[in-house]
This record gives C-alpha cells, sequence and structure tokens, in this order.
C-alpha cells in the first residue's frame, strides 16, 4: 500500500502502520493528534513522501512545520504545500542538536534490533540441526550451581572460570561447524530427494490426465452417437429398423462403461506403479544416508565433543579442588 487517507477519523495517536512501511502519502487531516511525538514514529517510512496533517491540535505548534520537515527529511509536501530546499535547510539547523541525539539513539535501537534478530536467526538455525545444546553451554552448566557466587571470592577462580569458558566455547565452536556442515549436507540431500519424488509423481499425475482426456473424447463421442442412433430409432417407419438402432446403441454403452472399467484399472495401476517407485526411492535414500562417511564423522565429532567436555571439565574441578587445598592449608 502506498497511499493511505484516514481523513477525519478521530484518531489521537498515529500507530501500528508497521506493516504498511512503503506508504507514500499519507493524510491524517481533520483528526486529534496533538502531540509532535508522532512524527518520530514517521521517520520509519522511508518512502514517506506527501503527509497531510492539516486541522489536527499539533498544527498550532510553534515551528511545527520547521520540526516536521526536520525530523522527516524527504518529504515533498507538507500539508499540501510543496517543501522548499531552503524549508529543508533551515529545519535541519533549526533541531540540529535534537536529530543528533535522534539519530544516535536510532543508530542504538537498530543496533540491538539487528542483533536480537540475528540471535534469533542463529537460535532457529541451531534447533533445526538439532544443535542448541552448544548455544549456552557453559551458562547452562553453571546456571543452577548455588556455590558459584561464594567460589568466586577465593583467589585466581574468577581467571579459572575465564579460563574453563574459552576452552569450553571453543569446544562447542568446532562441534557447531562440524554440526551445521552436516546440516547443511542433509539439506541438500533431502531437497534432491524431494525433487525426484515431485519428478516422478508429475510424470504419473500427467500420464493419468492424458488416460482420463482421451476417454472423455472417447465419452462424448459415444454419447453423441448413441443418441443419434436413439432419435434415427424412434422417426424409423418399420419396427425392426428401430430395433437395429437399439441394438446398436445398447452395444455401444455397453462398450463405454467396459471402457470405464478398464480405465479405472488402468488409473489404479498408475497409482500402484508411483508408490512401488517411491517406496524403491526411499529405501535407497535411506541406505545411502546410513551408509555416507558425514554422518559417522558427525557421530565421531559427537563423541570427542562429550569426551573433550568432559576432560575439560574435569581438569576444572581439579584445578578448583587444588585451589580449595591450597586456601585451606594456609589458613
Amino acid at each position: 500500500m502506498k497511499d493511505l487517507t484516514l481523513y477525519h477519523n478521530q484518531i489521537e495517536h498515529i500507530e501500528n502502520l508497521d506493516l504498511n512501511k512503503n506508504i507514500e502519502c499519507l493524510s491524517i487531516g481533520k483528526n486529534r493528534v496533538n502531540s509532535l511525538d508522532c512524527v518520530g514514529y514517521l521517520r520509519s517510512f522511508p518512502k514517506l513522501r506527501m503527509l497531510n496533517l492539516e486541522g489536527n491540535t499539533i498544527c498550532n505548534e510553534e515551528e511545527y512545520r520547521l520540526y516536521v520537515i526536520g525530523f522527516i527529511a524527504q518529504l515533498d509536501y507538507l500539508d499540501f504545500v510543496m517543501v522548499n530546499e531552503e524549508e529543508r535547510i533551515r529545519a535541519q539547523e533549526t533541531f540540529q542538536d535534537e536529530l543528533m541525539i535522534l539519530q544516535e539513539k536510532e543508530v542504538i535501537e537498530k543496533t540491538t534490533r539487528d542483533r536480537d534478530l540475528q540471535q534469533k536467526a542463529e537460535t532457529e538455525l541451531l534447533k533445526l540441526a538439532n544443535l542448541s545444546v552448544v548455544q549456552n553451554l557453559f551458562e547452562d552448566m553453571l546456571e543452577e550451581d548455588s556455590e558459584l557466587s561464594k567460589l568466586r571470592t577465593l583467589p585466581g577462580v574468577n581467571e579459572m572460570l575465564e579460563d574453563y569458558q574459552d576452552k569450553c566455547n571453543e569446544a562447542c565452536e568446532e562441534f557447531r561447524a562440524e554440526g551445521l556442515q552436516q546440516y547443511e549436507l542433509r539439506k541438500t540431500e533431502h531437497w534432491a530427494f524431494t525433487e525426484v519424488v515431485q519428478r516422478t509423481r508429475n510424470t504419473a499425475a500427467m500420464d493419468a490426465r492424458v488416460l482420463v482426456e482421451k476417454f472423455n473424447a472417447e465419452k462424448i463421442n459415444t454419447i453423441q452417437e448413441t443418441l443419434a442412433m436413439f432419435n434415427r430409432a424412434s422417426e424409423e417407419d418399420t419396427k425392426f429398423s428401430g430395433i437395429e438402432d437399439m441394438y446398436e446403441a445398447k452395444k455401444k454403452l455397453q462398450n463405454l462403461n467396459n471402457r470405464i472399467n478398464h480405465l479405472r484399472d488402468e488409473l489404479i495401476s498408475i497409482e500402484v506403479k508411483q508408490l512401488e517407485i517411491q517406496d524403491k526411492m526411499l529405501n535407497e535414500f535411506e541406505t545411502r544416508v546410513r551408509r555416507r562417511d558425514g554422518p559417522v564423522a558427525f557421530w565421531f565429532c559427537l563423541h570427542f565433543f562429550f569426551l573433550a567436555s568432559f576432560g575439560i571439565t574435569n581438569n576444572f574441578s581439579s584445578c578448583l579442588s587444588f585451589l580449595f587445598f591450597l586456601n585451606t592449608t594456609v589458613r
């Protein structure tokens, strides 16, 4: 949607338009908008060129026009009056400080928003790849450790925890990389399998469609011939001539009925053959996946990941116990 008119609707706040970022012309005249805060909201519509707020209380604000032009720099028309370059420059200079603060805030918000979206995408990817465990493994392991805050008071524990976290994250990253590589291989192979299956289905559907269309043509021709015979029989002068036409018509209808049964058998045969082909393809696909080296390598990687995690954890526990022993001895 490019043009939106909300003229005379008792509107007090400009909101809930986020799904229409392509708006170029927005008319909200004769409403109850009474705060310049709405201008900040409209900055998020980069294609907005024409804005009408005429008839709202906001228009009575001091320097209203300059404020709107300054904060929505791309506007060409405001309240049906063209924005000239002189106005644009004056608006930018008048509200330079406010604009700088707002722009810095927008940059921070965009950075936070992008980071959240990236984090969400990463979480979804790891979930699809069955790798969710590696995303926050270190934090999850220590989340319910009620003694951790006490341990941190001991000299050297924080450094040991940092080393422990670095090694744990390194092991998680290696496992994540291998897991995502295997996930991409599985996706590619699954896509190829799906494509082949779909092509087979399309071929079977086309064969069935050809048979049905051929039968429909035969059916129409047979019905037309039969009707012609019935009409001719009703017009025949002699009884025997009419009987002969009726007999021929009945014979054609019986042949059509037999053709229906034959068509049914052909369609069932196509379906059965299609199911057999798909079953064979599925078995071959599963066999190929089981025999492929990738999954074997991945399970080895999984095995070594847990071994590495176990070793790192044991090493941390040993160092922690030794440190605790030293502190106890000194006391």
